[in-house]
């Protein structure tokens, strides 16, 4: 069972919780977002709050679309614009030097990560990345910019990027520090 404190309302209003349908989320540390519907079979109040007993339920499902888990970091990272140009009817992607900037890692994942900045590229871009993640291991990946948020607090930008393109030993050393281990 799993016991919820509901907020407290005025003496003269109520919830008639017994038998209520109830849709619960919940975020479990280091991993995802839950949600789960169930009914309630209690309520107790004690001291003036109102408590519900959830009844069980076998149909948890994760509401969280990441395939793997993030770990905050806060790593320097160069960036720079990839940029798709057509010759001879072929598609061909560069570099674009002159695009270049400095950021920092603020979490990152084997599917991607997300880079606190000043000058963020727009939403849909390409770019390459290049960190260090740890001595002496740089790590190059190319990826997609999914989302940009501003956080006017710090005033800078928080672009999150999917990768395209990234080698697979650098997929393990993410792996090894997102777990834990050495590879």
């Amino acid at each position: 069972y799993l016991g919820v404190t509901v907020p407290a309302l005025p003496p003269d209003k109520s919830i008639p919780w017994n038998r209520q349908k109830v849709k619960c989320w919940y975020w479990r540390e280091n991993d995802a977002g839950y949600v789960f519907e169930t009914k309630v079979s209690n309520v107790i109040v004690t001291s003036g709050l109102q408590t519900i007993c959830l009844k069980h339920s076998d149909k948890v499902s994760r509401v969280q679309k990441r395939a793997y888990p993030r770990k905050n970091v806060r790593l320097p990272v160069v960036y720079s614009r990839v940029r798709v140009v057509e010759e001879g009817g072929k598609k061909k992607a560069f570099v674009d030097k002159k695009e270049t900037h400095w950021g920092t890692i603020i979490d990152i994942s084997v599917g991607g990560l997300s880079v606190e900045t000043t000058v963020p590229f727009d939403r849909g871009s390409y770019l390459r990345t290049e960190f260090e993640l740890k001595e002496e291991l740089k790590v190059v990946g190319f990826g997609k910019v999914k989302r940009i948020e501003r956080n006017p607090a710090r005033r800078t930008w928080n672009m999150h990027i999917q990768f395209t393109k990234i080698d697979k030993k650098y997929r393990n050393e993410i792996f090894a520090v997102l777990y834990n281990y050495q590879t």
